[in-house]
């Protein structure tokens, strides 16, 4: 079935002309500058078409349902975006007087979305890291910053040192970011992103969010899942607000963060994710395996975001990167885009002054930004760069700063121009709801899926009625453990057995619909897991079947080419699942077989527990109680080789272990006996698991 034809405002309503601009919207000093811009439209005409412009149907869809819920535009980008020169300066990367946050191209952009839709301006994406210069951080204790938790990681300017990421809230459960309303701004809905658990970060924890001094949500004290969550909260007054962040406390567990966005919850979000100086390798920088994953979904910010626009080119031409590794940096940014429900627009800066003299020249790069969209579904190019295609003419008619003619960086009136041009060639709305009935929600999901103790568990409830839906618990209450987010996904991991009855209530400006769930949360019975994920140092994440990986004794133990390992073993490392049954046979394959490394079973805590390790010739059956190891049993003279299989067999008072299948230990001992906790040990860095499974019987 043909998709739908793609209108753009050009085409339907010539060139905008900004001298008749709102003044409350659009500065006053380009209606002032309206005499030199006729030169200026014929140049911006230029740049009014977008190649593959039927590519951009996701933000065309948006659009069409910005009367009941946000399209969102991200805007990632280096200092142009960032608005360096919007001041007529060319001043540096310090914002003065808050210039950038008025006068660049992604800003305008965002102004004239808001006057289209006769809205206030509202700031949008504004990054906690102190380097944004719109957070101040609590000093006592401190958040733990680190650069893998939000966008450009890897960038660190010469010019100050700055260094982009996030933050953990923890410190102590007192850690807090706070965001005055100067910066802030006006807004009645606000967006804070936040990382689950299959982020690749440890035991996470949804953190607290106050406005002003009213508490607007909570957090959460069980670890929540998912990769990059956003909370949305809304209902505000339409008035300036402070924003506070911190940790929910009465957990030891982290909350992290790294931006926030006030909006006006209809609209379009125009959000400018910038860092001046950055190159496409700035992306996801030098980060491996959930790290780098992190660092482009906060760059994308994806499964947010209906279209990316990506300007990053202008570094890359004076660094010369090469073609092929370019297209190599911005198709990662692509593929994570895209398949967060993106559509990109691939956009050319505005012409470097002898641009084309570089062995490898500007227009180099604006093939290959062409060649990604012909080459890429949702994948759309605008030559930006044809806004301002004389240089010369550009500097007289006031394109750049009276100062710095030669500069990259436009002066105001290039970036109301450049965002101008863009806005224009943009699709417009289809599918466009204004007007329409609401239709208030019915809930349709009639059940809850199984949950396991221990088991992590993610399910999202399904209804019918206009979005966006607000949902809520009513009466009863969900499973210890188990929390629901405001968008409709419960999540967590059950920590007790037993039964549960719970109320859900779906809300919109129409009505509201509630649906009970009743069901049992049984006691975990086993595991089984293969390792095959992705490479992280930091944590096991969850088996193959759903259960989640504990540690104890200080341990830190990763993934490693789809293998488990001890990275950081303190003493001696344990990590392990709470399988719900005592008895059942604990089996490990062992990749890389190493001394002191086995399988632990009956965990009660580090102090109290049984394991079995290879001892250069010697197979041993350990017991540690009140911290005290004792060997309680061994087989020696045996050769050990990668590959080998070590298995435990409980039945109530007798244990079995074998090697490779073959019985070499028997020992009966009833302490423990009833507990449940069974996995892996290390006392080294060495030893590799391929795979680790419990079968209760």
């Amino acid at each position: 079935m043909p998709g739908p034809v793609i209108y753009t405002k050009e085409a339907a309503d010539s060139i905008f002309v900004l001298g008749a601009s709102a003044p409350e919207l659009i500065d006053s000093r380009v209606s002032a500058a309206a005499p030199k811009i006729a030169q200026g439209q014929a140049r911006a005409l230029r740049a009014n078409r977008i190649y593959n412009v039927q590519k951009l149907a996701r933000l065309a869809a948006a659009l069409g349902r910005q009367d009941i819920t946000p399209a969102v535009i991200t805007c990632l980008t280096h200092s142009i975006g960032w608005g360096i020169g919007s001041d007529d300066v060319n001043g540096g990367m310090v914002d003065p007087n808050g210039l950038y946050r008025e006068n660049a191209w992604p800003v305008v952009l965002r102004k004239l979305f808001a006057r289209d839709n006769r809205q206030a301006v509202a700031q949008n994406f504004l990054g906690l890291y102190s380097a944004y210069g719109v957070a101040s951080l609590s000093t006592s204790p401190a958040p733990a910053f680190s650069p893998t938790l939000g966008p450009f990681d890897s960038y660190v300017s010469t010019p100050g040192g700055f260094q982009y990421g996030g933050y953990n809230l923890y410190a102590a459960g007192a850690a807090s970011i706070t965001i005055p309303s100067t910066f802030a701004g006006r807004f009645t809905a606000l967006d804070v992103f936040y990382w689950g658990s299959d982020s690749g970060v440890t035991t996470p924890v949804r953190p607290k969010v106050t406005v002003d001094s009213t508490v607007a949500d909570a957090g959460t004290t069980t670890v929540v899942s998912g990769t990059l969550n956003v909370m949305r909260l809304t209902g505000f007054t339409d008035v300036a607000h402070d924003i506070t962040v911190s940790h929910p406390g009465g957990s030891t567990n982290g909350a992290y963060v790294f931006a926030v966005v006030p909006h006006r919850g209809t609209g379009v979000i125009v959000n400018r994710v910038g860092a001046p100086g950055s190159k496409a390798y700035d992306i996801a920088g030098a980060a491996t395996g959930t790290a780098r994953t992190r660092n482009i979904k906060a760059s994308v910010l994806s499964g947010y975001s209906h279209m990316v626009v990506i300007e990053l080119d202008t570094n890359d031409v004076y660094a010369q990167t090469p073609i092929a590794t370019w297209k190599t940096q911005i198709q990662e940014a692509i593929t994570e885009a895209v398949a967060g429900g993106a559509c990109v627009l691939l956009a050319s800066s505005p012409p470097i002054n002898g641009g084309e003299a570089f062995a490898i020249p500007e227009s180099a790069y604006q093939t290959a930004a062409r060649e990604l969209s012909d080459a890429n579904d949702h994948v759309a190019y605008w030559p930006g760069h044809l806004v301002i295609s004389d240089r010369t003419q550009a500097v007289a008619d006031g394109y750049y700063p009276p100062a710095a003619p030669t500069t990259v960086h436009f002066g105001t009136l290039g970036h109301k121009d450049y965002a101008t041009a863009l806005h224009d060639a943009l699709p417009l709305p289809y599918g466009d709801y204004s007007g329409g009935t609401i239709t208030a929600p019915t809930i349709t999901t009639t059940a809850l899926n199984s949950m396991f103790v221990g088991s992590s568990f993610s399910q999202a409830l399904t209804a019918t009625g206009t979005p966006p839906l607000t949902y809520t618990v009513t009466s009863g209450a969900l499973p210890a453990g188990l929390a629901l987010s405001s968008v409709g996904v419960i999540s967590g991991t059950p920590t007790a057995a037993g039964s549960y009855t719970v109320t859900i209530r779906a809300s919109n400006s129409a009505g509201t619909n509630s649906q009970t769930f009743a069901g049992t949360v049984s006691a975990s019975t086993g595991f089984t897991d293969d390792f095959n994920r992705t490479d992280s140092s930091t944590t096991l994440g969850t088996t193959t079947d759903g259960k989640t990986w504990q540690t104890i004794n200080s341990s830190v133990w990763g993934i490693a080419g789809n293998a488990a390992y001890c990275p950081t073993p303190a003493s001696r490392g344990y990590a392990f699942v709470d399988t719900g049954a005592q008895n059942g046979t604990l089996t490990a394959v062992m990749s890389v077989t190493a001394s002191f490394a086995g399988v632990a079973f009956r965990i009660f805590d580090a102090s109290n527990l049984f394991y079995v390790q290879p001892n250069s010739t010697t197979l041993e059956l350990r017991k540690v109680a009140g911290g005290v190891g004792t060997l309680v049993g061994s087989a020696t003279g045996l050769t050990f080789a990668n590959g080998d299989t070590l298995s435990v067999v409980l039945s109530g008072n007798s244990i079995s272990v074998s090697l490779n299948g073959t019985e070499r230990i028997t020992y009966t001992d009833s302490t423990f006996a009833t507990n449940k906790k069974h996995g892996l040990t290390a006392a080294g860095t060495v030893a590799r698991f391929d795979s680790a499974s419990f079968v209760a019987g």
